[in-house]
């Protein structure tokens, strides 16, 4: 899933369309005759900012409590991968991001860091019962674990977006 607008930050809006559509996967998988091994919602975040690459690099390493970005930095990735109730993987990907207007006519496009058409900070996270899956050799998923995969990544990615924007980014 890719939010942006309000849908980055009403948690309430994501989980509604998010549970009312897990039984049509299980459904459409059923009429497919395939049986899912686990669940997972893979959910992509974009808060875009008017602030230069350092300043939006700078507010990332604050917010990771990192190494100073120093200013030789030009991107940043951290992956984050948790375990959650020996059940779960959590996986938070914070980075920074750009865009560029597509260029038809170059073979291969330059890409300036001021010719940029949109900046900022963007948070992919994939939370699944994977783990059940590897560690227990009986284990199934079901639809009622489809809708708990929502309900608890909304909630893990409501908190990174509040920690990303607690600072007052923009």
């Amino acid at each position: 899933m890719a939010y942006d607008g309000e849908w980055t930050t009403n948690a309430d809006k994501r989980h509604d369309y998010l549970s009312e559509r897990v039984p049509l996967v299980y459904d459409l998988c059923a009429a497919a005759k395939a049986e899912p091994l686990f669940s997972g919602l893979t959910t992509r975040v974009r808060s875009s900012s008017d602030r230069s690459d350092q300043e939006i690099l700078n507010h990332v390493v604050k917010v990771l409590a990192i190494a100073e970005a120093g200013s030789r930095l030009s991107e940043l990735s951290l992956r984050l991968s948790s375990v959650v109730d020996s059940r779960f993987f959590d996986n938070v990907t914070i980075q920074s991001h750009r865009e560029w207007a597509p260029d038809a006519e170059a073979s291969v496009p330059r890409l300036p860091s001021s010719a940029a058409t949109s900046r900022g900070i963007e948070l992919v996270q994939d939370f699944n019962d994977r783990y059940a899956f590897n560690e227990r050799p009986e284990y199934g998923t079901s639809v009622a674990v489809g809708v708990e995969v929502v309900a608890r990544s909304q909630e893990s990615l409501h908190a990174w977006i509040a920690r990303v924007t607690e600072a007052g980014f923009s």
